[in-house]
């Protein structure tokens, strides 16, 4: 009984000793070959059967961690019998996303809790391919906010249609604009102009709740690109509070309720988020495998967002849409105290 019990366990420390030289092998021969130079990994016994894990990977060069390296770990890995996980940041990730998803098709802003939560959760992946997976995900809920409101709410499509195409335009600019220039010296403004949007729709007990659009067709078509043209530029150099602008502009400038703007900045964003993805998607800046997954839940989200917002209408829109614009308020102060 004893031999059998030494014998069994000698067979045990042999195969674990394999198995963490293979996973050592097949994680030297990706760190090469990415330039990546740090990793760990443990050994656990499940059922039997060896499983290692890939804990952590970091890169201090950020060509090298890229989603074709980490494809390629992923292949070898499998083929040596590794299994490369990131379970919990992704499940994490994915109920940040729904978060997201509910607040954006609802009011907008959902920017401020899913890309900070990303940028947390995917540390090492460099930050133009952070924010591009972010906008990928994005894409897909606001796609089906645009699809759910155009179905319940009238769209004033000839104001909603001209000031879309100038936003997507002047976003690709505004994308492009930010190799040339610094956004964050936009940040003061910014605040500024948030805080002053908080006041006015605070006091304005009555603002947004009818609607009363103020213009002709031809001056609210023209008013509509100029707004699409600032605010894609904005959204594509820097990008906070996007959809509370809109939101606010179609209010105060056209006369729309809360949730008819809502739905006609939605359109607007949708706009403003394809370009962004096409630039992205052109650089190589997507990580489609965690992107998908954050879609689906952004998606979930949205569902939830426009039902609530449809059933409650205007003026729940309106107070949701004060929380949102205080809570970028409150993220831009931290941002310029303590950045």
């Amino acid at each position: 009984m004893l031999l059998q019990l030494l014998s069994e366990r000698a067979r045990t420390a042999r195969k674990k000793e394999a198995i963490n030289r293979a996973a050592n092998n097949v994680i030297d021969g990706v760190f090469h070959e990415g330039g990546l130079i740090s990793g760990r990994i443990s050994v656990e016994v499940s059922q039997g059967d060896f499983i290692a894990r890939i804990l952590f990977v970091e890169s201090r060069r950020y060509q090298a961690c890229t989603h074709g390296i980490a494809e390629s770990l992923t292949r070898r890995a499998r083929k040596e019998g590794v299994a490369a996980t990131m379970t919990t940041e992704l499940l994490i990730l994915c109920a940040f996303s729904i978060l997201a998803g509910f607040v954006d098709a609802a009011v907008g802003g959902g920017g401020l809790i899913q890309l900070p939560a990303a940028l947390i959760l995917m540390p090492g992946v460099p930050l133009p391919t952070v924010l591009g997976t972010n906008k990928f995900a994005s894409f897909f809920g606001t796609s089906f906010a645009v699809q759910r409101y155009a179905r319940h709410v009238q769209m004033n499509w000839s104001t909603v249609l001209p000031a879309s195409l100038a936003a997507f335009l002047f976003a690709l600019l505004g994308s492009r604009a930010v190799t040339l220039l610094d956004p964050a010296v936009l940040r003061p403004l910014i605040l500024m102009l948030l805080v002053v949007v908080a006041i006015y729709v605070f006091f304005g007990k009555a603002l947004g709740l009818i609607h009363a659009p103020k213009h002709a067709p031809i001056k609210a078509r023209l008013l509509g690109i100029l707004v699409g043209a600032s605010l894609g530029f904005y959204d594509g150099f820097f990008g906070p509070g996007m959809g509370s602008f809109l939101i606010f502009a179609f209010v105060g400038l056209f006369g729309f309720n809360f949730l008819a703007a809502s739905a006609s900045a939605k359109a607007v964003n949708w706009s403003t988020n394809l370009a962004s993805l096409i630039y992205f998607s052109w650089s190589g800046n997507i990580l489609f495998a965690i992107g998908l997954a954050m879609a689906s839940c952004n998606i979930i989200g949205a569902i939830i967002g426009t039902r609530l917002a449809l059933a409650k209408g205007s003026r729940f829109v309106r107070i949701f849409f004060l929380i949102v614009v205080c809570g970028l308020i409150a993220k831009l102060t931290q941002t310029l105290l303590w950045p």
